[in-house]
């Protein structure tokens, strides 16, 4: 090879190209979490509590079977007992010999203490002097 040749893989490098000085190479700089993701990871949490406590209050889910479902709307009807309220209507279907209602009720997980006791008054006509 001659002095001036250059090997046919390097590529030739004019006189603009060899007057440019090298790029500095600077290392990443580590991960920081930026608000964004912040927002995003409380969002989540926020959304994760309000599922484990939907969760958790769900109480037992029962079928009961009528003869018909009059005055009876899934979502909107309540079941009671002694005036309070303990569960809601999920479906209404027919049985298999169409000759029932079926309705499936979702109701409410009862109070931890069990001993727990309610009493509602209303109110009271009192006299004045």
């Amino acid at each position: 090879m001659s002095k001036h040749s250059q090997p046919p893989d390097t590529p030739s490098k004019g006189p603009r190209e060899s007057a440019l000085p090298e790029p500095m190479i600077v290392p990443r700089a580590r991960w920081v979490p930026s608000l964004v993701w912040l927002i995003l990871l409380v969002a989540a949490s926020i959304s994760i509590g309000l599922a484990v406590k939907s969760i958790s209050n769900r109480g037992p889910a029962i079928t009961i079977s009528f003869v018909n479902a009059e005055g009876l709307e899934p979502g909107k009807s309540k079941v009671e007992y002694k005036d309070v309220n303990i569960g809601s209507v999920e479906t209404i279907t027919l049985s298999k010999d169409r000759l029932r209602v079926l309705v499936n009720v979702q109701l409410r997980r009862k109070p931890r203490n069990s001993q727990s006791r309610a009493r509602v008054s209303g109110p009271s006509a009192r006299a004045s002097p």
